[in-house]
């Protein structure tokens, strides 16, 4: 589709999985598919990543085995509950998980489920703790480079929000207003945000924090 679009012959396409895997014919829910397509050839070459945390889903209807399962675990770890008739997301621990299970009336008795239930680790940075470390060794590293390169630019002052304060998610506004840039948290990884009418903000200036800067540098 990209390829007919633009006109162009050569076109890159990636897309990630939120499948249970590992499951016959489904991706796991932290792999990722790149495709690179030759319009002209009619050829392609595809290309499968991998994720980097070790976290695997769960299918039962035993409640000792949910709880073994899920105790192995950090105890910051999320989860998404899914069954037939709902899916419960930020799920953190089995007691959180054993509630909600009961709330949807899917206990049968006090070791087993009336159906099997799958539980799936959360992506999302501020419910996955190895996934946060990952991110931040990454960021240290990121920067540690950047200022190697661009050595006069200005020092990141970073502000710690929680998403879940109506008053944080005002500071965050007014930050946006101010030209300044926020990480948003996502279903996977940390998005970033500015104010598009803002062109500080937005292009590229080696002496101050800006989109551009901070995610598209020649290195």
């Amino acid at each position: 589709m990209a390829c007919e679009l633009t006109g162009l012959s050569l076109g890159i396409g990636s897309e990630g999985s939120f499948g249970g895997g590992p499951v016959p014919g489904l991706l796991n829910w932290d792999d990722e598919l790149l495709c690179l397509y030759d319009s002209v050839k009619q050829r392609f070459i595809i290309a499968r990543a991998s994720g980097l945390v070790p976290l695997f889903h769960l299918e039962t209807d035993q409640i000792a085995q949910l709880r073994a399962h899920l105790e192995k675990q950090d105890k910051g770890q999320g989860w998404i509950c899914s069954f037939s008739s709902a899916m419960v997301k930020g799920l953190v621990g089995f007691a959180a998980v054993y509630d909600a299970l009961e709330q949807h009336g899917l206990l049968l008795s006090s070791d087993r489920l009336s159906e099997v239930a799958v539980v799936t680790p959360s992506m999302r940075p501020l419910l996955n703790p190895l996934l946060t470390q990952l991110i931040v060794r990454f960021a240290t590293l990121k920067a540690a480079v950047y200022f190697t390169f661009c050595r006069r630019a200005p020092v990141l002052n970073t502000l710690m929000l929680n998403s879940d304060i109506a008053d944080d998610i005002k500071t965050a506004m007014q930050l946006l207003k101010q030209g300044k840039l926020v990480a948003v948290p996502t279903e996977t990884v940390y998005g970033l945000a500015a104010n598009a009418r803002d062109k500080a903000a937005v292009l590229r200036d080696p002496h101050k924090i800006s989109i551009y800067t901070i995610s598209y540098q020649p290195f």
